[in-house]
């Protein structure tokens, strides 16, 4: 049996590979592992294999398990009659039901091992169901969004009767869902305050169990320089998202034209993880053009005049937001895509809700060098100041630490007793 005030054992759970790289979660994950393994012996159970070195180095154990993929199709009726059959069928919201095989599967490992733990760290709100009825140790779940907001931001949006029935129902399943979780799990986290608030709320007030881990960035990989002249935007995400897929559209579609008649040769950079058939369709438009699954997305930053985060729909915070403040580059942005961020308008970035304000808030970067430039020192003395991956990695840790009462600090080095073996 471990002694918790000396030497607690950690099991991360995940099917969303921690890796930089690979966009927000994957690049959170990481940094928020390296931090906890350096503190306490830390082993990893994923869906899928890990390709990061960085995740290896960092845990005792790594546990992959087969990856399986839910049956899913594109195909417009064919998608609109299994989303249907979802919302009859699936005691979960449409965004937990791809994650279904990997929960099982994960399920299933945890039952044989989740007792040679001290703390379980859950990632990511798909996976919440996994937890045992009866179980042992302290469970941990990272909720990197909310799904009943992200369906709440839709419905706003959605004004077919059928689609709004259809969201509402999700929404209700979503709530359920969250409530079970702040019952069920030990310590809560979010990535924002307003996303502490709604789940807080959902949850019956139970406030005491949601605890706020922003997003970071890494302060000493990307370094500040003055924005170029050149008239180019960057618009970074994963592209397989549904709420960026949306932003994308929209920003194209609705503010990038009213741009290119204020400034004809401006360029947009659309660069992310895995475009759906929507986003490359995007780059048949005058000056767009889509970078997928680029090996790094720095030398995007440092070419770019600004940053856009046009999103509509979304909880939690943007860790691009935060990547393009840490590059000094000036961001322009939704009240969604920059919630959460601590920004103010016309202080770190421009915000701005409709396509028109949107598309001025862009000409006026692209054309003031001196607003340009402010913006973007101002951007990056705030994540400087508030998100710096160490100091964020740290505050995981002491909440890790205090849940299990084990002292911070380094990794201390008693050996492992009571650590599960590989199912």
């Amino acid at each position: 049996m471990n002694d918790l005030r000396r030497n607690p054992t950690v099991l991360w759970v995940t099917e969303d590979p921690p890796q930089l790289g690979r966009g927000g979660s994957g690049i959170r994950q990481l940094h928020l592992l390296e931090a906890l393994a350096a503190a306490f012996p830390t082993d990893v159970l994923i869906v899928g294999p890990v390709v990061d070195e960085r995740v290896r180095a960092a845990a005792g154990e790594v546990i992959e398990l087969p990856r399986r993929r839910a049956t899913w199709t594109e195909h417009p009726i064919g998608r609109r009659a299994l989303e249907l059959a979802i919302a009859a069928g699936s005691p979960y919201p449409l965004p937990a039901y791809t994650l279904g095989p990997a929960r099982r599967a994960l399920a299933q490992a945890l039952r044989g091992m989740h007792d040679g733990y001290d703390v379980i760290c859950i990632e990511h709100e798909g996976l919440a169901p996994v937890i045992p009825a009866v179980h042992s140790g302290k469970w941990v779940i990272t909720l990197h969004l909310l799904f009943s907001g992200m369906i709440s931001d839709e419905l706003a949006r959605r004004p077919e009767r059928r689609q709004r029935l259809f969201l509402e129902c999700d929404r209700r399943k979503a709530r359920r869902m969250e409530r079970r979780i702040v019952r069920s799990y030990d310590q809560v986290v979010v990535c924002s305050d307003d996303d502490a608030g709604l789940l807080s709320e959902i949850g019956g007030g139970a406030a005491g169990k949601v605890a706020v881990i922003p997003n970071g960035v890494d302060l000493s990989f990307f370094k500040p320089t003055a924005p170029p002249a050149e008239p180019r935007v960057l618009f970074p995400g994963s592209f397989d998202f549904s709420p960026n897929v949306d932003g994308a559209k929209w920003f194209c579609k609705d503010v990038w034209p009213r741009v290119r008649e204020a400034i004809p040769d401006a360029t947009l950079e659309l660069v992310g993880r895995a475009p759906v058939a929507e986003v490359r369709a995007l780059q048949d438009l005058p000056g767009v053009s889509v970078h997928a699954d680029v090996p790094s997305i720095e030398p995007f930053y440092e070419r770019a005049r600004l940053v856009v985060v046009p999103l509509r729909i979304g909880t939690g915070t943007r860790l691009k937001a935060l990547e393009a403040m840490a590059a000094a580059r000036p961001i322009v942005g939704t009240t969604v895509g920059l919630a959460g961020l601590g920004v103010r308008d016309g202080v770190q970035a421009l915000v701005a809700d409709d396509a028109a304000a949107f598309a001025v808030a862009v000409t006026r970067l692209l054309e003031d060098d001196d607003l340009a430039d402010r913006l973007g020192r101002a951007g990056r003395a705030h994540v400087e100041e508030r998100f710096g991956w160490d100091r964020i990695g740290k505050d995981y840790v002491d909440l890790v630490s205090r849940l299990v009462g084990a002292p911070t600090g380094p990794r201390l080095t008693a050996a492992r007793s009571g650590t599960a073996q590989r199912p």
